[in-house]
């Protein structure tokens, strides 16, 4: 017998076939806050591709279908594979939406508003209204308390009502914030920048049976809302248990402390008691965890405390998971004192390998494909990753789908254009919109499918709020230079020995400001100017004014530095990869989300309305679009795709090199022998969105790129004759630029079309947060005005 689980698609389990019945993990109403056991299945073969743009729906069923005749040997006993913990959502006497109606017009200084509900059931709040403020300021009250700083929720301009034109319904979702927790007492809202005028608010419950929680920079599943958990463990399991102690920010002064218990309850049976033939059976009490935890200073130093350790379940038996104050009884109600304490991502590993390749995902932050030795740079600057490329394909024309962070990851993550996924949606006076957690992520598949899925990065477009942490087990903000983000992620590769893994690595070196260490600055930055290192230094910033003329070309001499030193990083993460995983085959996919610009065209941009004074976002210039790419597969032979590839085709080419199905995307996989025949000269790429100044699009098809701003301030340029980009052929190729701009219409049209598959018809738009230091790291950055 064997129970697994689909929780991203149905949040249902199914059981595999055994004896005459199907059994199923425990659901409804009568198991208040119980679980079940479920199982990621990672079976020995796996099923054919069929097309990656069937309906989701389709894609569901057939994971449903293929999971249930794979997962489970003949004998009943589960295939090798991670055993995950997935709770149950403790159903309680709740509604799934609370409504708060005639809230009116807000008050620049947030006012208190009565509403009674426990936020660990609640993780959306959709605002209904009208007006034209800037931002929205959101916070809550448990216990007579309001948690320590407002949210500031930016509506953007897209979201400002025009006369005539309605209501505004935005949603924010809240699963991340770890204040957001236990009974809440009432909510403040407030607005800034202009009026807003609320008719309604709601609290809605998605039914998720998992919460993703933050704390102290680290974001991982949660089991928030109950006491006592019980799951279900099968025979003969033996491997580690892993599990995080939650420590959550509370609202009171003084708080007790907890005990954390993890106990395996299995039957024995006993010598000679015997009763109608059948012997009598007593429960045994294995102890796997019981940490005492003080958590008089949780609301000054929230975090998660790591539990590992090796466990044996020979006769299977009923994991059950306790957290109470010291003081208390332990039982079935809700949160303990509030919602102080939870569970984070409790696992059950076997101790027998996962079958199949890693997947590692290195995104270089700000990387110019023009950089590397193996995109014709003679300098000299990435030796490592120019070895790495001997044993690679090499994308010598991959293209970034937007200028900047945020929308790029998104589409690496989904498969999605920006114009579909949505992320980035705004301008820098305006918060941007996040990715909606109704979109399904590549970790999301990975994790369904048996990958442990882990993430590193220091970006603060990455953290929770803008919905980038969806789908990993562990996804880490790391506010430091690259050589700790490495080590951080070479730590958890190693205590994941017999997992198969999926990293995403993200490494921020080459991102301004320019601060090369000594080394690298004396080594690369001195050589390639050395008489400016006198006048300037070794580092180099570029906000919040445009650096003098005179200053430029050491700026560039540092970023070269910054890209020397990451390639070292990325030297060691693969030398250490290998020695750690060298047992292991594995997907290895090495890219950046976008370019940067020095100054390069600063007349071009100034004379056709450009913001000149930034270092990318602004436009879609080959310096900011073109980005490295190089993937190494199991048994791949190394070489080029000269084919024009975009970073959304990585999503599909992922999925593809390990044999799973594809949910609707808009990529293509580069395994596919039409990339290395060149039949695909003529693909259609579009970009957007920019970050700053007036909106613009591009489109590109053949040896052709246009660039507008609705229809006007036509740029058409002929990529084979003009690679710069510097002669605007517009008024010479009428033609050209029409059958462009009909293109893009029907390109634009299908980019709706799918988005409404994937997220329906309603009106609710996903809008984005931050907290006052995240804003001024961003705007330290030149990224929010």
């Amino acid at each position: 017998m064997c129970i697994f689980t689909f929780p991203a698609f149905l949040e249902v389990a199914l059981g595999c076939p055994f004896e005459t019945g199907v059994r199923s993990c425990p659901r409804g109403s009568d198991l208040v806050g119980e679980a079940a056991l479920c199982l990621d299945q990672v079976p020995e073969s796996s099923s054919s591709p069929t097309s990656g743009f069937s309906p989701r729906l389709l894609f569901v069923i057939f994971l449903f279908s293929a999971f249930a005749l794979l997962g489970c040997s003949q004998d009943g006993e589960p295939s090798p594979g991670i055993l995950r913990l997935v709770a149950q959502p403790a159903p309680g006497d709740f509604e799934s939406t609370v409504v708060l109606d005639n809230l009116g017009e807000l008050p620049e200084d947030p006012h208190r508003f009565p509403a009674s509900f426990d936020a660990n059931h609640f993780n959306q709040l959709i605002l209904v209204g009208q007006g034209d403020a800037d931002i929205l300021l959101l916070g809550w009250e448990s216990r007579g308390r309001r948690q320590p700083e407002f949210l500031k929720i930016s509506l953007g301009e897209s979201s400002k009502t025009k006369e005539g034109s309605g209501t505004e319904e935005v949603s924010l979702d809240l699963s991340a914030e770890s204040f957001w927790t236990g009974q809440l007492e009432a909510l403040f809202l407030g607005a800034a920048g202009g009026e807003f005028s609320v008719h309604r608010v709601e609290v809605r419950a998605d039914g998720s049976k998992t919460r993703r929680i933050s704390l102290d920079g680290v974001s991982m599943p949660t089991l928030p809302g109950s006491r006592r958990l019980e799951f279900q463990i099968p025979r003969h399991t033996d491997g580690v248990f892993e599990t995080s102690l939650g420590l959550l920010p509370t609202y009171e002064r003084k708080r007790g402390p907890s005990r954390f218990r993890a106990t395996l309850h299995s039957s024995q049976k006993d010598g000679g008691q015997k009763d109608g033939g059948q012997k009598h059976g007593s429960q045994k009490e294995d102890v796997w965890v019981d940490e005492v935890v003080p958590l008089n200073q949780a609301s000054r130093d929230p975090r998660w405390l790591s539990i590992r350790k090796n466990v044996s379940a020979p006769d299977g038996g009923t994991l059950v998971l306790q957290v109470a104050g010291i003081d208390e009884e332990v039982g079935e109600g809700d949160s303990p004192r509030g919602g102080g304490t939870t569970w984070g991502n409790p696992r059950l590993v076997p101790h027998r390998p996962v079958p199949g390749p890693d997947v590692i995902l290195v995104v270089i932050d700000t990387l110019r494909a023009d950089r590397l030795g193996s995109y014709g740079n003679p300098d000299g600057l990435t030796p490592h990753l120019d070895r790495a490329v001997q044993h690679s394909l090499l994308l010598t024309d991959l293209h970034a789908p937007a200028p900047w962070t945020l929308p790029s990851i998104a589409s690496i993550l989904t498969g999605l254009n920006p114009s579909v996924h949505g992320a980035g949606q705004g301008d820098s006076r305006h918060i941007p919109a996040n990715l909606s957690r109704d979109f399904l992520t590549l970790p999301e598949i990975l994790a369904d499918a048996g990958f442990y899925t882990l993430g590193f990065y220091n970006n603060q477009f990455l953290t929770p709020p803008f919905g980038l942490d969806q789908g990993f087990d562990h996804y880490e903000y790391v506010f430091a230079p690259d050589d700790e983000i490495v080590e951080r992620a070479l730590k958890k590769l190693e205590e994941a020995q017999e997992q198969r893994v999926f990293l995403f690595l993200h490494l921020f070196g080459p991102h301004a400001p320019y601060e090369p260490p000594e080394e690298a600055c004396q080594r690369v930055s001195a050589r390639l100017q050395p008489e400016q290192i006198a006048n300037w230094g070794c580092d180099g910033e570029r906000f919040p004014d445009l650096p003098p003329k005179a200053k430029w070309s050491w700026l560039e001499a540092l970023y070269d530095g910054e890209v020397a030193h990451t390639d070292s990083v990325v030297g060691h993460f693969l030398r250490e990869l290998h020695r750690l995983r060298g047992h292991r085959e594995r997907v290895l996919v090495v890219t950046s989300d976008h370019g940067e610009d020095f100054f390069e065209r600063q007349d071009q941009l100034a004379t056709r309305g450009y913001q000149i004074d930034s270092d990318h976002g602004h436009h879609f210039y080959r310096e900011l679009e073109q980005v490295p790419g190089l993937i190494q597969l199991p048994g791949q032979e190394p070489g080029t795709i000269d084919a024009p590839t975009t970073l959304t085709d990585l999503f599909a080419t992922i999925l593809d090199a390990v044999n799973l199905e594809l949910p609707p995307q808009q990529g293509q996989s580069l395994l596919s022998d039409r990339f290395s025949s060149g039949r695909l000269q003529r693909r259609v790429l579009t970009s957007g969105p920019l970050r700053y100044g007036p909106a613009r699009q591009a489109i590109e098809r053949a040896h052709w790129k246009l660039v507008h701003r609705r229809r006007t301030d036509l740029e058409l340029y002929h990529l084979a004759s003009d690679p710069r980009e510097v002669e605007n052929q517009s008024l010479r190729q009428p033609e050209i630029v029409e059958a462009l701009l009909n293109l893009e219409e029907e390109e634009m049209a299908n980019a709706r079309a799918l988005r409404q598959q994937l997220l329906g018809t309603g009106r609710v738009k996903a809008v984005g947060y931050l907290r006052w230091r995240q804003i001024k790291k961003l705007r330290s950055l030149g990224y929010l005005q």
